[in-house]
């Protein structure tokens, strides 16, 4: 847990600073103990929790974007599952909360990667904003056809789909014992100027790379402007067990 603390506070600095290359000397040491006796790994692990606060201070961080977890297949938000309980547990630490902005996606579990796509988009977009500038007020095939496309609608969902979930960003607070949703979308927004991290974890990473492909050709234009790559709002793509070649856990 404290390797995926330090990754998340490793997005905010350049990789070439004096602090980024001490970080990564601490975090090859902390690595190392991780897979040694308890002792050294319980040692390792309070030197690390140190060290992520007094040498790398949020005044040295080249920037403050929100960081997006997406759940991989057959994940579910922190509010769904009383039985497994929360999918990004460690992140909802008071440790970790009070020094990040961090959100969890809610996407089909046992959808496909271009839906799941859509459905980050429109978390992050915010689905009170999308009815605000649609004027659509109901979730039947209307909403779901602006969301995932009215072609890929057409082509995929005409027929089948009748009710769209709507769907929106969590924060989750362990210490405050509370959910929060963001039904309007990321604070601040997204943009080539407020960017976001993500963190995908096994096919939640694939639904990054699509989305961003999605970005890239302005997917969710309708042409009411031009259409223009908008990749690079993404500020970093970080994989944990990712199935980025895919997998033969269909067959």
């Amino acid at each position: 847990m404290q390797v995926f603390h330090q990754v998340l506070r490793a997005l905010y600095y350049r990789k070439k600073s004096r602090q980024f290359r001490h970080f990564q000397e601490k975090l090859r040491g902390i690595s190392k103990g991780s897979v040694t006796s308890t002792g050294k790994r319980h040692r390792n692990y309070h030197e690390g929790k140190e060290l992520g606060f007094d040498h790398l201070p949020r005044s040295n961080w080249k920037n403050d974007y929100a960081i997006i977890l997406v759940h991989g297949f057959g994940g579910w938000a922190p509010d769904e599952s009383a039985f497994f309980g929360d999918y990004w547990k460690y992140t909802s630490d008071p440790l970790v909360a009070n020094h990040h902005n961090i959100y969890q996606a809610d996407i089909g579990a046992l959808s496909s990667l271009h839906d799941r796509a859509c459905e980050l988009y429109q978390q992050i977009v915010g689905i009170l904003t999308i009815r605000k500038q649609t004027g659509i007020t109901g979730n039947g095939p209307e909403l779901a056809a602006h969301v995932y496309g009215k072609e890929h609608f057409d082509k995929d969902h005409k027929g089948l789909m009748t009710f769209y979930k709507e769907k929106y960003l969590r924060l989750k607070r362990d210490d405050l014992k509370v959910i929060y949703g963001f039904p309007n979308g990321v604070p601040g927004g997204w943009s080539e100027t407020h960017k976001l991290h993500f963190i995908g974890h096994s096919q939640g990473a694939p639904t990054i790379r699509y989305l961003q492909y999605l970005m890239s050709i302005d997917y969710f234009n309708e042409g009411t402007s031009p259409k223009v790559d908008k990749s690079n709002w993404f500020a970093s793509v970080t994989c944990l067990s990712a199935v980025l070649n895919g997998s033969l856990g269909p067959f």
